[in-house]
């Protein structure tokens, strides 16, 4: 689709033809001589110039646009003469000599070009767009097509677990577990934000963003390594969570009054900053320095004074899962690896740069979310489990189990296929070699 490329070229063309850049050129060598045409000289130049050429050609001047020392003595009807490049002289001659000229006017060449086609691209936009988005619809049926197995037990297992977390969530809210009432508050929502993740990572493999759903599955890892820790702990591990966010508000707010003049917006009063500054104070008395740490809310249940999600991850033996953490995380930053390993594209094909999606690589962040979902659910019930939401979480387990598998062998399917036509591949390119 090159339809930006087309209209830059045909509003370049439009604006730099040589009729124009030689008016440019005469405009500029009159302006020397101090005389500044009108926008109605400058138009009845340009048809003399596409009708007869530059031979013989003429422009009425008026009187007052002369300035009178270019007289000297001379009648005011004497003919003014400009010399531009020489005896013969010709359109393309004269757009070089142009070309040569315009350094100094470049930027506001610049501007006006911009203008020019920026509102030629908003008349083009609704069928530029209309052109992608078809491209788009059709690109997502052939990756549904051929992952629809896999996707469609993915969002059965998450709308399973979804509806477990509702009805646990309605159950408790309505019979209240006593000494339980930070974990409830807690887990739910943590539950439900992991079914929202579960929900992004299903909507961008359904586009084929590989990579940007094995980015959100890092999201919800983390959301289940905390929940596990959260119901492994209990009451007051929860309590010291969901306080916490009186640590991380202050120094949000230091960090937005530190930016926010640059930014543009209003800075926070000094009353707004110091009820935050007093709030973060009491609760350093209450849990201790080291609570002021980004996961200080985990300091006495790890055992270390400034802990990490990795210290996390260890005391509930979940470390085994950082060699996929750390693959998800290369999406994450802008770090060389993230850069040049994609798992949209496949190892034979480093010279592609992916821009956007592809039917490949969507088993990892699958198979990934499945387990996940199942483990941040499980996690959840274990609150106050019974022997109906264990069966729920059996069913899951099954279904979770059944999406993984599923995933795995659409992606073989992939890679067989791609076996069987890479040699076809070679061949043809050896052969236009």
């Amino acid at each position: 689709m090159q339809i930006i490329q087309d209209i830059f070229n045909k509003i370049i063309a439009e604006q730099f033809t040589p009729e124009k850049m030689a008016v440019k050129v005469i405009e500029n060598c009159l302006e020397k001589k101090g005389i500044k045409l009108t926008k109605e000289q400058i138009e009845k130049l340009k048809n003399e110039l596409i009708k007869n050429g530059i031979n013989n050609l003429s422009i009425s001047i008026d009187d007052s646009q002369v300035p009178a020392e270019h007289f000297q003595g001379k009648e005011k009807s004497s003919n003014i003469s400009i010399d531009i490049s020489g005896a013969e002289v010709d359109i393309e001659k004269l757009a070089k000599q142009f070309i040569d000229k315009i350094s100094d006017d470049i930027p506001a060449m610049v501007s006006e070009v911009g203008e020019i086609i920026t509102y030629t691209l908003h008349k083009n936009s609704k069928k530029m767009l209309k052109n992608r988005r078809s491209d788009i619809q059709k690109y997502e049926s052939a990756i549904f097509n051929k992952w629809e197995k896999a996707i469609d037990l993915l969002e059965t297992t998450l709308v399973i677990a979804t509806e477990i977390g509702e009805d646990f969530n309605k159950e408790l809210r309505e019979k209240p577990i006593p000494d339980r009432g930070y974990m409830i508050e807690v887990m739910t929502r943590l539950h439900a934000r992991a079914c929202q993740v579960a929900s992004e990572i299903l909507t961008l493999l359904k586009s084929g963003y590989a990579d940007g759903a094995h980015a959100r599955w890092r999201c919800l890892y983390e959301i289940v390594v905390v929940l596990h820790f959260i119901g492994s702990f209990g009451e007051e591990t929860a309590r010291k969570y969901i306080l916490h966010q009186g640590i991380e508000s202050y120094k949000a707010a230091l960090l937005y009054q530190d930016n926010c003049e640059r930014l543009g917006y209003e800075p926070m009063t000094d009353e707004e900053i110091d009820k935050l500054k007093d709030n973060r104070e009491k609760l350093i008395i209450q849990f201790g320095k080291n609570y002021s740490g980004d996961y200080g809310w985990a300091t006495i249940e790890t055992g270390v004074k400034q802990p990490t999600f990795r210290d996390i991850e260890k005391k509930i033996e979940m470390a085994h899962m950082r060699p996929f953490y750390k693959m998800a995380s290369h999406n994450v930053h802008a770090n060389p690896k993230g850069v040049l390993f994609k798992l949209g594209l496949l190892p034979i094909e480093p010279e592609i740069l992916l821009a956007g999606p592809s039917i490949i690589g969507l088993d990892e962040p699958g198979q990934g979310t499945a387990i996940s979902i199942l483990q941040a659910t499980t996690a959840l019930l274990a609150i106050e489990a019974n022997i109906d939401r264990l069966v729920s979480c059996d069913i899951l387990k099954r279904f979770s189990k059944e999406t993984m598998n599923a995933f795995v062998k659409v992606q073989e399917t992939i890679n067989d296929e791609i076996k069987l036509t890479e040699p076809k591949k070679r061949e043809l390119k050896k052969n236009k070699d």
